[in-house]
């Protein structure tokens, strides 16, 4: 198996991935590989545990999922409402450009500040922000994701979040 975890991560989930996924193109990168390497590294454990549930571990990745679920974004305990989710997308819309995508943690460094700006709670910030990246209840962080996805794809899905409320 190749060195690099990625590398060894893609040995494992190929097979099990469909094609379109393995050869898709990203606007940050001049190839995939790198993109798809990101996502799989997101999930490195359940893909290391199960490499057949790879497409279902990584699948929020590459489908085109539309509208946003509005029942996944809003969340009662944290107290995160539709309105709450339009200001998170369009502070972090307006900073996306300006961030540093080379790494989760340099995210996370760049997007801590935003908690208090806001006068919210992490939850209140970064949860909405992980629906509109994965329109998902569970998945890897959103530091993560974002870090995964890159530049362009976390504008477009954050502009489509945006769009649905």
């Amino acid at each position: 198996m190749p060195g690099d975890i990625g590398d060894k991560l893609v040995v494992l989930a190929q097979q099990y991935m469909p094609q379109e996924w393995l050869s898709i193109k990203n606007n940050d990168d001049s190839t995939g590989d790198a993109f798809i390497k990101r996502c799989l590294k997101t999930c490195e454990e359940k893909i290391i545990k199960e490499p057949k549930d790879s497409p279902n571990a990584v699948g929020f990745y590459f489908k085109d999922f539309g509208t946003l679920n509005i029942e996944v974004l809003l969340n009662p305990k944290m107290k995160v409402d539709t309105e709450m989710g339009k200001r998170v997308f369009e502070k972090t819309l307006s900073l996306v450009d300006t961030l540093d995508f080379s790494s989760d943690e340099k995210l996370k460094e760049q997007l801590v500040g935003l908690v208090s700006e806001l006068g919210l709670k992490n939850g209140q910030v970064f949860w909405p922000l992980r629906v509109a990246l994965t329109n998902e209840q569970f998945s890897p962080g959103v530091f993560e994701v974002m870090w995964a996805l890159g530049k362009s794809r976390t504008k477009e899905r954050l502009m489509q979040a945006l769009k649905s409320i």
